[in-house]
C-alpha cells in the first residue's frame, strides 16, 4: 500500500525533530519500522545507501520499480504555492524538466512554454496523458540534450536521489541558456531512511555549497518554502 502525504509528513517530522540519532541510525531499530511500513520492500530501504555505488544503473532502476507501489501516492512532491512560484519565474519560451517522474509539473508548464521532461523512466501513461510535452527517458548524468538547448531548466525533488551530485549539477547547467531552478527536501542525514535519498540537505548552507561549487559569478538565491530549499540561479551571468 501507498503510503499516503500526510503520514509521510508526520514520519518526516518525527524523524527529523524528534527521534534521537543514536535510534535513528540503529539499523535494528529502523529496520523494524521499515518493516512494518513497507514490508516486503523494506530490505530495499534498509541496504540501499550501502550498496548503490557498486550497482549498475539496470539495478538501481530495479529497485526504484520494485518500491513504486508504497512510495507516496500523490502525483508530484511539488505544492500548490512552488507550482506557482516555478511558473512565474521561469525566463523564456523553452523549459526542461529533468526528474520529471509523472509528468504532471512538465504538464503545467506545456500550458504556457515549450516544454521538454526526462526521467530515467519515462511511464507510457504520462506520453498518453500530456501530449503537449517532449519526453525521453535519460539519465541526469549524461542529459541527451545540446548545450543551452532550454531557456530555464528546473530539477525537483531528483538531486537527492543522483549517485553524482556535481556531475549532475554540471549537466544542468550545461543544457540551459538563462535560468536554472532547483527544490530539494530541507532533510537531516539518514543512514536508515523511509526513502532512497543519497544526499541531504538539512540546513541553508548545504544546498548553496552543493550548487555553488567552482562557479562565483552567478546572480542566485535560496529560501526554505514548505519543507524544502529552492534555489534559482540566472545563467546567463556566468563570466
Amino acid at each position: 500500500m501507498a503510503v499516503n502525504r500526510v503520514v509521510e509528513k508526520v514520519v518526516k517530522f518525527i524523524l527529523d525533530e524528534c527521534l534521537p540519532p543514536v535510534l535513528r541510525d540503529n539499523k535494528y531499530f529502523m529496520s523494524l519500522l521499515l518493516k512494518i511500513v513497507f514490508r516486503d520492500k523494506a530490505h530495499h530501504f534498509i541496504d540501499f545507501k550501502n550498496k548503490v555505488m557498486f550497482m549498475s544503473k539496470e539495478d538501481i532502476q530495479s529497485i526504484y520499480t520494485d518500491i513504486r507501489s508504497v512510495q507516496c501516492s500523490c502525483e508530484t512532491d511539488l505544492n500548490h504555492r512552488l507550482l506557482k512560484k516555478i511558473i512565474v519565474e521561469i525566463k523564456g519560451q523553452s523549459a526542461l524538466d529533468v526528474g520529471c517522474g509523472k509528468g504532471v509539473l512538465a504538464d503545467h508548464l506545456s500550458r504556457h512554454f515549450t516544454v521538454g521532461a526526462c526521467d530515467f523512466y519515462i511511464e507510457k501513461e504520462s506520453k498518453k496523458k500530456y501530449m503537449n510535452v517532449s519526453f525521453k527517458q535519460a539519465d541526469i548524468h549524461k542529459l541527451p540534450y545540446d548545450e543551452n538547448e532550454f531557456d530555464t531548466v528546473i530539477c525537483t525533488h531528483t538531486l537527492e536521489h543522483v549517485t553524482d551530485l556535481r556531475l549532475a549539477v554540471q549537466e544542468l547547467r550545461r543544457v540551459a541558456k538563462k535560468k536554472l531552478i532547483i527544490v530539494v527536501p530541507k532533510e537531516r542525514p539518514y543512514k536508515y531512511s523511509f526513502n532512497l535519498h543519497l544526499h541531504f540537505f538539512p540546513y541553508e548552507y548545504s544546498i548553496v555549497y552543493a550548487m555553488k561549487q567552482k562557479v562565483t559569478h552567478l546572480s542566485w538565491s535560496v529560501e526554505e518554502m514548505d519543507g524544502c530549499w529552492y534555489y534559482q540561479e540566472d545563467i546567463g551571468l556566468i563570466e
